[in-house]
């Protein structure tokens, strides 16, 4: 693996000022009826990863997944902390962990999330732990890319997913 670079001190900066500005946004929700909390939901999330500097690729499931208010169930291999606000922006849907899906009804969408550099050195590791250190660490990396694959749901078993 190369070395991760990393950003200098004045993005870092202006980073923390951007992310400062999105979580003290984050408060005014309550004052919104609960139907549009959803889009504020996905908003602040988008903005929380573009004040990271993180960049969003989604890989689409080769088969289409069902319709949102199918019953569909989003189930990803793990969620670390930066995963659920991901999601968030990606899959509007709840996403639970792999191995409470097989005993929910309706169909399963699988998806897996990645986060590497534009060169393509994987970082998942670096950003694990709680949500202020992958924060904090998110702050600092050049680059960020978080791959998210939304796989097909017609071939899927959750019992390999969590294995």
């Amino acid at each position: 693996m190369t070395a991760v670079l990393l950003v200098d001190e004045a993005t870092r900066r202006r980073r923390s000022s951007r992310l400062a500005l999105v979580l003290a946004q984050h408060g005014a929700t309550r004052l919104v009826p609960r139907r549009s909390r959803r889009r504020g939901d996905v908003c602040r999330a988008a903005g929380l990863l573009t004040a990271l500097g993180a960049r969003v690729a989604v890989r689409p499931p080769s088969t289409p997944w069902p319709r949102p208010g199918s019953g569909r169930l989003v189930v990803a291999d793990r969620l670390r902390p930066l995963d659920e606000l991901v999601l968030r922006t990606v899959v509007p849907d709840r996403v639970l962990p792999a191995e409470r899906a097989p005993d929910l009804p309706g169909p399963v969408c699988p998806v897996e999330v990645r986060y590497r550099t534009e060169d393509g050195d994987d970082v998942t590791r670096l950003l694990g732990g709680d949500l202020g250190t992958a924060v904090r660490r998110a702050l600092t990396l050049r680059g960020l890319v978080i791959e998210v694959r939304l796989l097909p749901h017609d071939r899927w078993n959750c019992t390999t997913m969590s294995a």
